[in-house]
């Protein structure tokens, strides 16, 4: 086999299911492997990946996958990935720990920044910092924090709090607990880490982990794109292989053997003082089912999650929530360990069910597996699998990331991971068990035959928190008191080293490590996303003209004007309902199976914005998104007008099953998710569009839904009168707008087809009734069950008198990757923070997972005076102006390319506007960014925050809101 720097090449495939040649590499002297995926893509992406086996569940994997990245031999600066953020086009960049592995990817489509992330990443990965700078650990990881001997000792740390943010989510805790339950090996272990146990990780520990398995015979490298792989190789064996010799690392797992009787776990989880614990207990069924290595069976566990619980038409599914036992249910299959294991999840029921429920599942299994599925149901759920799979394909700006992740999944376990890049095959295969009860067998084997099972029930507990963090609190004080004068002087001189490293700047001396593009590189410009008007009768068509691989991306936008403020959160429920629902013509089944035969997917939102040129002109629209493939265009358009004009509202049972599944939707992303909630409400108090988003998806949609169902008996009539009353207001002609990505072709098979929805539209003219509202200024709170807090303010500069302007957008980008992430992250311990600006006028700032709160609107309130006191010279005003560009140029898949068109287009942002203000970037200066001050000292001056956090937390800082309300 053909050898290049000292890479052997061992097999070359074209793989035609991913349109690739995959060669796989080994290096000599190490024997890692390469993986080299070669096509035309010029988003070409790398990942190199260790695998990484935790003994415990104090996160060390990581903590070091956090720590490896700030600061390495070539790159001695505080955090080289930061400035990579700042001034990279890189189109991805991150880090991730799996249960065994960890992986450090990024992608690029520029070759110059592409090999100089190359070289931060692998330098970080095998040369970091971290066995000679203490302070790393204690940032990333956890540390002991105490300033003065007579303060309170406490314990700070970015993965600590981001993972104390994660199990505040009952979700989280449950899949931990399944793991527990079901392994003996590494995966009973929380390999992010346990809140509780993080603290026991000592940097010693920390440093012999890292030394155990970040060695290059353990790793496997992985290239994707038109790259030019002798270069890779080459820089990847001089720079860093070659420096090694080979080394058997011991990163094996063990096979557990399947249980000989089910398992039992019961955990508690912790709900506010305030909270009813009604409907609050969550229980999970769970099997171990083949290897991972095993595609054919793991492909048909992927379509058996829809075919036995998580479509509508799903037979336990409709027997739970008929027989009104849980608030939704759902099926998740995990592939991402070597032995792979199916879930199938009731959420938000009450003991008393459990019984019911475990006899209702293991009962329809088996009839099930004995009696068979219904032919056309699971023939729908293969052609949804194969349709998703084909778009991952040509529809997925990430892919080369993806893949990557895919092929890691399987080489932690297996010598061959290129066999999952193949899907066609394996997809054929699925259709021919149609005829031969393969499915069938399938759930007899491993969900009715097999011991190697658990149930795991977790339950709310009242103030399990409060209780925790007092045991911690008396812990750490009993620690304290136990500590010596010069021990208790060691933790504060520790504090102080700590601080030191993360407000000193790097110096300019150090700066000069770090590889920089020049701005002559760079495409002056912007990025041209045409659209075609065309005027069909009463209606304006927008064409986005792309090759799709043959699918049509099509959307509705229903103009919401006509809509009252209460209308408004029906719009939404109706969103959550349409398609959902049995119809006329179909039942729900029948409606499910045809959905999944025929389209791609029929999706209903509620969508706001406001104009480029006027923010006066807001545009809140109920959209119906829809795609479909050329020959499937017409049933699937039959199957959206089905659903607009024949749902069946009066069906108020399975309305109030709708309406308990989103209750319980909304309360678990109100605790994992709730930045966007945050943003959402604060954005509601200074802006139209985002007022319109509050009623229809946000907290106040949240408290809608949960009125009507807390009143459903006296309420359900209004109800739907309302429902239909509004769908019949939204169905109009009058400003509707239709959007389509696909070909020309296509597109005149589409305005054909189309016109058998438009022609049933009322023409009725309706008047603008909800224009401009009362602004809500009250700050408020909202307690969650969470351990952490999100906290959002903001406001429109335009409404101040300022405009957009190129400067703005470097703001962001400073904000983002300098003043907010040493100040929030860094020197606050969240785990991020952000800024969020569009060119209407929003302005809003927001932390996630952060432990702090009147903290984090202190350093809001200070961006003033890091404007006034800012000196960039011309070196970093560059970097701050490729790191803006590369927000600008990022690359999107075709249907949200098509997506980013159609609202530029609808909203006046032209091209000629984007690239006024694209010349603005890279003129800016560091006297313009200055000139920012006043403005943001005008959005904070306005004290518009929302957050939603910690009970005990907003009780302490009760005195700096208007209102708090309990979530």
């Amino acid at each position: 086999m053909k050898n290049s720097y000292n890479f052997i090449l061992k097999e070359k495939k074209f793989v035609k299911d991913v349109n690739s040649e995959v060669y796989e590499y080994e290096h000599q002297k190490t024997k890692t492997k390469l993986i080299f995926v070669k096509n035309d893509d010029t988003n070409k992406a790398f990942t190199v990946g260790f695998k990484t086996i935790p003994n415990d569940s104090t996160g060390v994997a990581h903590i070091i996958e956090h720590s490896v990245l700030c600061g390495s031999e070539k790159y001695p600066i505080k955090e080289p990935f930061v400035e990579l953020m700042k001034s990279s086009l890189n189109t991805f960049l991150n880090a991730m720990t799996f249960s065994e592995k960890t992986l450090y990817p990024f992608s690029s489509q520029n070759e110059e920044d592409y090999m100089n992330i190359l070289s931060i990443y692998l330098d970080a990965a095998f040369k970091p910092s971290i066995t000679k700078i203490k302070e790393i650990f204690m940032q990333e990881g956890w540390h002991y924090e105490l300033n003065d001997k007579n303060d309170k000792l406490s314990i700070n740390g970015v993965v600590y709090n981001e993972m104390k943010g994660a199990f505040s989510s009952p979700m989280e805790i449950l899949n931990e607990s399944v793991n527990q339950s079901l392994f003996d090996n590494c995966y009973k272990y929380c390999s992010g880490g346990d809140p509780d146990v993080i603290p026991t990780l000592t940097y010693e520990n920390f440093i012999k982990f890292y030394n155990t398995f970040y060695h290059p015979s353990n790793s496997l490298m992985y290239v994707y794109g038109d790259c030019d792989i002798d270069k890779i190789m080459k820089f990847i064996d001089d720079n860093y292989l070659s420096k090694y010799d080979y080394l058997e690392v011991d990163s094996s797992i063990k096979f557990v053997e399947p249980f000989k009787k089910e398992k039992t776990l019961s955990v508690p989880y912790s709900i506010n003082d305030e909270d009813s614990e009604k409907q609050k207990t969550f229980h999970s069924i769970n099997y171990v089912t083949s290897v991972a290595s095993d595609e054919e069976t793991c492909l048909a566990m992927d379509i058996l999650q829809d075919v036995i619980v998580n479509s509508d038409s799903s037979i336990i599914k409709k027997k739970l929530l008929e027989n009104n036992l849980c608030g939704n249910v759902k099926a998740q299959f995990d592939n991402y360990t070597m032995q792979p294991t199916f879930s199938i999840i009731a959420q938000n029921t009450d003991v008393e069910n459990i019984d019911k429920i475990n006899e209702i599942v293991e009962s329809t299994l088996k009839e099930l597996a004995f009696n068979g599925i219904d032919k056309k149901f699971l023939e729908a759920c293969i052609t949804k699998a194969e349709f998703d799979l084909k778009q991952d394909i040509s529809n997925n700006s990430f892919k080369g990331i993806e893949l990557g992740i895919k092929l890691y999944n399987r080489w932690s376990f297996i010598d061959n991971p290129v066999e999952v890049l193949y899907f066609e095959d394996r997809i054929k295969k699925m259709y021919s068990w149609l005829d031969n009860k393969g499915f069938e067998k399938l759930i007899e084997k491993y969900f009715i035959n097999n011991n190697h099972k658990s149930k795991v029930t977790l339950y709310p507990k009242k103030g399990l928190s409060k209780e925790k963090d007092l045991a911690l609190d008396k812990k750490l004080q009993e620690y304290k008191n136990s500590l010596s004068d010069l021990e208790i002087e060691k933790i504060i001189e520790e504090n102080k080293k700590l601080k030191v490293r993360q407000s000193n700047p790097d110096t300019e001396e150090e700066l000069k490590c770090m590889p920089t593009l020049k701005l002559e590189s760079i495409n002056k410009k912007s990025i041209k996303r045409n659209v075609s008007e065309y005027k069909i009768n009463n209606f304006a068509l927008l064409h986005h003209e792309a090759f799709t691989n043959d699918i049509v991306y099509a959307n509705l936008m229903f103009d919401a004007s006509n809509l009252t403020e209460e209308e408004i959160s029906y719009a939404g429920l109706l969103t959550k309902i349409l398609g959902k629902i049995s119809t006329k013509n179909y039942t729900l089944n029948d409606l499910s199976n045809e959905v999944m035969i025929n389209t791609g997917n029929i999706k209903f939102t509620n969508n706001a914005f406001l104009d480029t040129k006027d923010i006066n002109n807001p545009y809140k629209q109920f959209e119906v998104n829809f795609k479909s493939t050329t020959t499937r265009l017409p049933k699937a358009i039959n199957l959206v007008k089905e659903i607009l004009f024949n749902s069946d509202l009066n069906d108020t049972q399975r309305l109030q099953q709708l309406l308990n599944i989103n209750i319980g939707s909304i309360q678990s992303r109100l605790v994992s998710s709730g930045q966007i909630y945050a943003v959402i409400k604060a954005a509601s108090k200074f802006d139209t569009a985002y007022y319109y988003l509050e009623k229809a998806s946000g907290y106040s949609f949240y408290e809608f839904i949960k009125k009507s169902n807390d009143n459903f008996n006296s309420l359900s009539s209004d109800i739907v009168k309302n429902l239909k009353l509004v769908l019949k207001k939204l169905l109009n002609n009058n400003n509707l707008i239709i959007t389509v990505t696909c070909t020309k072709e296509q597109k005149d098979i589409f305005a054909k087809e189309i016109l058998r929805i438009t022609d049933e539209l009322s023409n009725e003219n309706q008047p603008i009734v909800f224009d401009n509202f009362k602004y809500n200024n009250q700050t408020e709170a909202f307690s969650i069950a969470s351990n952490v807090q999100y906290v959002a303010q903001g406001y429109n500069y335009k409404k101040l008198g300022y405009k957009f302007t190129g400067a703005l957008k470097v703001a962001e980008t400073l904000l983002s990757t300098d003043y907010l992430w040493n100040n929030i992250r860094v020197l606050g311990g969240a785990y991020g923070a952000m800024m969020r600006l569009n060119q209407s006028g929003q302005i809003c700032f927001v932390s996630y997972r952060d432990p702090n709160l009147a903290k984090t609107l202190e350093n809001y309130k200070n961006i003033y005076n890091y404007f006034n006191n800012l000196k960039l010279d011309s070196k970093h005003m560059t970097k701050y102006i490729i790191g803006t560009i590369k927000n600008l140029d990022q690359p999107y898949s075709i249907e949200v390319e098509g997506d980013i068109a159609f609202k530029n287009y609808i909203s006046h942002n032209s091209y000629e506007y984007q690239q006024s203000i694209r010349d603005e970037i890279f003129a800016t200066k560091c006297e313009d960014l200055v000139n920012t001050k006043s403005l943001f000292k005008s959005i904070l001056d306005k004290n518009l925050y929302v957050v939603f956090g910690n009970n005990e937390q907003i009780k302490n800082n009760s005195n700096i809101f208007d209102k708090i309300t309990n979530a």
